[in-house]
């Protein structure tokens, strides 16, 4: 368990020295270290959030469409029976929470924030 947060932390971290790179024209100081990690800790948040509310079943629309497009094997599908098959294939593999993402996101973001507050 802990495992996954050491990851997640490790990739949020891996994120920050790349944004410097790409935004700040490698100038590493306080305020870019500061603001990069602000971005990544906001990201992460909100992408942990709907994660761990659920609130992506509000896309499952949007995949159910492109696949009914794309695809024949839901051409003929409802889509109660697409949500149905989508259950029952999540119940058979092991899922990802977002709880990791979300508290890597709180305490980045946090960190961030409080910091600027000291240096800034």
């Amino acid at each position: 368990m802990v495992k996954k947060y050491l990851i997640t932390l490790a990739i949020a971290l891996a994120l920050i020295p790349l944004i410097i790179l790409l935004t700040f024209q490698s100038t590493f100081n306080y305020k870019n270290i500061l603001d990069s990690s602000f971005v990544v800790g906001i990201a992460f948040l909100s992408v942990g959030l709907i994660m761990v509310t659920g609130a992506g079943k509000v896309f499952s629309g949007i995949g159910f469409l492109a696949k009914k497009l794309v695809g024949k094997k839901y051409l003929h599908y409802t889509y109660f029976e697409y949500i149905i098959e989508q259950n029952e294939l999540k119940d058979k593999k092991k899922g990802f929470s977002g709880a990791p993402i979300f508290i890597v996101g709180i305490l980045l973001f946090a960190t961030s924030l409080i910091l600027s507050f000291y240096y800034l």
